[in-house]
């Protein structure tokens, strides 16, 4: 079966260091940093700058977020006065970690201060770990496959690589993709904090000696991917260039596997990375010769990078470490 190939067209994001694609790229090339006092939120944004103030009291933190980058993604795409295909051709799966959890924490404590009475009758569409992709699908008039990917600070990966596969088995024309979170609530804090997974200096740095946990952020980033001939039939700009990058999460996506297991059990914690390195190299045999496979296979730090480290937990690794790599693998597997 030959597959279809897949284009970005568009990008959003609404992040730390400011809302758009175009002001992230800026301001992370130049090395700005959008941590404030131990944390990274999306200071800049306010959601009526994205939709109106009743859409804005209908829709949690997170699903906010989603809908004011799918905005800029669909019109980066040229999609902002009309929909280039089928609505029903057109699917939009996001991924997140939690999901509403601010609704939820807010509509508990009107439940244990004022009784059920007081409960918002939309905190369940609201709160609902799917909301994100539901409004933004809701919002362009999507009527394609529509729904979302929970696989913790991976589900952004995840829920790229199914839109990419719908796209290419022919199940979507297109598909708006990406994540959203906004966890900075102060149940999310005391859990993390409870863990010990907090950075206490405020500093997110997995591979150095000093590391002392993580910083908590919150944001959202959107892609429109599109079948690679219906874009350039409509003449349509794209943002993937030659750089494999799609081809990247996709090689990576045929890796996935579970490798839970409780992390003080250190015998099972090394089967596990060996386990994840296994199946790197299984993901790389996999690839096909259009795959800069080889060039990815002479260089283990970039096959971490590519195919195994979560978005969430990425830092690109410096130097030949062996130990360097095997801590970017427990990091993928582990998450510490």
């Amino acid at each position: 079966m030959t597959l279809r190939d897949v284009v970005i067209t568009g990008v959003g994001a609404v992040t730390p260091l400011g809302v758009g694609a175009r002001t992230l790229h800026e301001r992370w090339t130049a090395g700005v940093s959008g941590i404030r006092d131990g944390e990274a939120p999306c200071a800049d944004f306010d959601p009526t700058d994205h939709m109106s103030s009743k859409q804005a009291r209908r829709a949690d933190r997170s699903t906010q977020l989603a809908i004011a980058a799918g905005v800029e993604a669909l019109a980066d795409a040229g999609w902002e006065e009309e929909l280039p295909y089928d609505p029903e051709l057109i699917g939009c799966v996001l991924g997140t970690g939690i999901g509403g959890i601010a609704t939820l924490e807010d509509n508990h404590d009107q439940l244990r201060d004022t009784g059920p009475g007081s409960v918002s009758p939309l905190a369940i569409p609201l709160m609902m770990s799917n909301a994100g992709s539901a409004a933004l699908s809701l919002h362009h008039g999507l009527r394609g496959p529509v729904f979302s990917v929970v696989s913790a600070c991976a589900a952004g990966s995840h829920a790229i690589g199914t839109a990419l596969r719908m796209i290419q088995h022919g199940e979507a024309e297109a598909v708006v993709t990406g994540a959203a979170e906004a966890p900075l609530t102060p149940l999310s804090r005391a859990c993390f904090g409870k863990m010990g997974a907090l950075s206490p200096s405020g500093v997110s740095r997995p591979f150095d000696a000093r590391r002392d946990g993580f910083v908590m952020g919150e944001g959202s980033g959107v892609l429109v991917l599109e079948a690679g001939d219906a874009a350039r039939a409509r003449g349509a700009g794209r943002h993937d260039a030659e750089d494999g990058s799609l081809q990247a999460v996709a090689q990576r996506q045929r890796g996935r596997a579970g490798v839970a297991h409780h992390e003080r059990d250190r015998e099972r914690r090394d089967v596990a990375c060996a386990l994840v390195a296994q199946r790197v190299v299984v993901a790389l045999e996999r690839a096909d010769a259009a795959d800069a496979g080889a060039e990815h296979a002479a260089d283990p730090k970039r096959v971490v990078w590519q195919f195994v480290v979560p978005a969430g937990h990425r830092q690109r690794l410096v130097g030949g470490d062996h130990a360097e790599l095997r801590e970017a693998v427990r990091a993928a597997c582990l998450l510490l």
